[in-house]
């Protein structure tokens, strides 16, 4: 004679499957938007001025910095111009879409000009970010 058990009702309508999906979903939602801490600030420079806010730089994005005598630095090292064309090609290669150029205000131009050429060369999108009018320097 076989034993039947009664389970009840309560139990059948409730599923933890979406819930884990939701919790998934959140869980790559805050990974994704999260803002990672980067090679920005290894470089100390003064960053001009803006009157828009700053763009985010998002963690699949490159930083290359420009300091006031020109020196410019990839992956908090400083670096050749060659070399950063030809790392800033392999990044691209590797899924790397946009370049963060941070550049010191007291930087001459034709330096953030060069910067931003190795970018291009390497088919990569540029941003620009600066900081909010009032805020603190860096």
């Amino acid at each position: 004679m076989a034993v039947k058990i009664n389970k009840g009702r309560a139990l059948e309508g409730l599923s933890l499957t979406p819930m884990i999906d939701i919790v998934f979903l959140l869980l790559i939602f805050f990974l994704v938007t999260s803002k990672y801490e980067q090679e920005e600030h290894v470089v100390e420079i003064n960053t001009p001025e803006m009157s828009e806010p700053t763009p985010i730089i998002d963690a699949e994005s490159k930083i290359l910095v420009v300091n006031q005598t020109g020196d410019m630095y990839l992956d908090g090292q400083k670096r050749a111009y060659d070399d950063i064309v030809k790392r800033l090609g392999a990044a691209r290669l590797a899924g790397v879409k946009k370049v963060a150029v941070r550049a010191d205000g007291g930087c001459e131009f034709n330096y953030v000009m060069l910067a931003i050429t190795a970018v291009k060369k390497a088919k990569l999108e540029i941003e620009l970010p600066g900081r909010p009018k009032g805020s603190s320097r860096n």
